[in-house]
């Protein structure tokens, strides 16, 4: 009975922590505005490449649209700093209603964003 009770708990360990690994999903590369995710879920991070010629300027919202709770305030890259930028949040940032990034350059920019939903 020992043995029973042995085994049936290091199952129920390892069923647990197969469970808590977080998969990370990557959003598909965006060029202007969009909702990046419509469900709950961690943020954690934005990898970003500019044109190398125009500052790019982002927020991010916890939300459809550009507005809600701000997850990330304004922020600018600016031209000096390059053309490609990973930008990683060590603890993820949490969000209820989805991912809204709001992105403003004169040129271009592509980015995705990484992230894993709780639904």
């Amino acid at each position: 009975m020992k043995k029973v009770l042995m085994i049936l708990l290091s199952f129920m360990f390892i069923a647990t922590s197969a469970s808590a690994i977080e998969k990370i999903q990557a959003s598909i590369d965006y060029t202007a505005d969009a909702s990046v995710r419509t469900v709950a879920g961690n943020l954690y991070g934005l990898y970003i490449v500019t044109d190398g010629a125009n500052d790019v300027t982002f927020a991010v919202y916890d939300n459809t649209a550009a507005s809600g709770a701000t997850l990330i305030p304004t922020t600018v890259i600016e031209v000096s700093e390059g053309t490609t930028h990973t930008i990683s949040f060590y603890p993820p940032v949490a969000f209820y209603n989805g991912v809204y990034i709001d992105i403003t350059t004169s040129g271009t920019v592509t980015y995705k964003a990484y992230y894993n939903s709780l639904h």
